[in-house]
């Protein structure tokens, strides 16, 4: 025999997923019309209403997804998981992880319907890696009638929460850093084809060098392809057969930071006092010898900002406008 879903009460009353969500967890507006339409359907399909789906249950535990990329991608993201793991349990709340090696316009929706049978409190995204939003996934997310919290910016995706790290500052301070120790010839080592987000990095380095007026300053850029430190390792190979003269290099990540220093390591170049290194996310940093500088990123106060914003906002996010939170990350200086 068929089980009956909440997907079957929404046919046969003719509304959406969220009207037959809304009318069984008693919140958000539905008009009288339909939810007696909901309610006939029930009776009708003799659906069975989950007692996760009820609202005294919903008051004893609270779910909230977190659709993340998995470490491999990048360290961060097993550090991310982590802390907001446990700022949610702190805030009484149990996270449904969802980790992936692709998190797109065309995989993200399968999560999306995922999260949502588990009856979840809000979704948070954490790696979206489209330069823009289509209008299904869009859709998607709208009739989930969930709150939606975006741990990046993307284009197209007005009408969701977003936190956000000015990475741009973070670089701009970390280069201004370099430039005011005395160092003449830097190189930055990037990630190759990010979104538009993650190169405002490489951006902060560019605009701090040219805002600095100096006719004495000789730099450049070195791109990668992947995010491991054997891109670094070659980054830093490259730029350094170009200008032997290099004396402070900018890395896009820790990773990369690390494999700059392995070549500097085979070159018997001496890391701080011949060649300063800052990283950037300050994972690794301190682990490395010598520890190096690096930008921190707010792992922590985004962690917290989103449970927080899942607090204030309840279950029902259609009445409340969407907020962006935008944080700073601070350069650790190690000497």
């Amino acid at each position: 025999m068929k089980k009956i879903t909440i997907r079957d009460v929404a046919a046969e009353a003719n509304v959406s997923l969220a009207v037959v969500s809304r009318v069984l967890n008693e919140s958000g507006y539905v008009s009288d019309e339909a939810r007696k339409s909901v309610l006939n359907a029930i009776r009708k399909t003799g659906y069975q209403p989950k007692h996760g789906a009820m609202r005294a249950d919903r008051q004893r535990q609270r779910l909230v997804a977190l659709i993340s990329l998995n470490a491999e991608i990048s360290i961060m993201y097993t550090q991310l998981v982590n802390r907001f793991a446990y700022t949610a349990t702190r805030n009484d709340m149990s996270t449904v992880l969802f980790c992936t090696d692709r998190i797109n316009n065309a995989t993200l929706g399968k999560y999306i319907d995922q999260a949502v049978s588990h009856d979840v409190c809000g979704i948070v995204i954490a790696g979206y890696k489209e330069r823009r939003m289509s209008e299904e996934l869009r859709i998607k997310l709208v009739e989930a009638n969930k709150p939606v919290i975006f741990f990046e910016r993307i284009a197209g995706c007005y009408g969701f929460n977003k936190i956000l790290v000015d990475s741009y500052t973070g670089t701009v301070t970390a280069t201004n850093y370099l430039i005011g120790k005395g160092h003449r010839h830097l190189l930055y080592i990037s990630r190759k084809g990010s979104p538009d987000y993650e190169l405002r990095r490489k951006q902060g380095f560019l605009d701090a060098v040219q805002a600095a007026n100096r006719t004495d300053l000789i730099y450049s850029v070195e791109e990668c392809r992947s995010n491991d430190k054997e891109a670094g390792y070659q980054a830093m190979k490259r730029g350094f057969e170009a200008d032997p003269e290099i004396s402070a290099v900018s890395c896009w990540s820790d990773v990369y930071a690390i494999g700059a220093m392995q070549y500097l390591y085979e070159k018997n170049i001496r890391v701080r006092d011949q060649v300063e290194v800052i990283g950037f996310d300050d994972i690794l940093s301190n682990n490395v010898v010598p520890p190096i500088s690096s930008i921190h990123m707010p792992v922590s106060e985004m962690c917290e900002s989103a449970i927080g914003l899942l607090n204030e906002m309840g279950e029902d996010p259609a009445d409340r406008p969407a907020r962006t939170i935008m944080l700073e990350p601070k350069l650790i200086i190690r000497s």
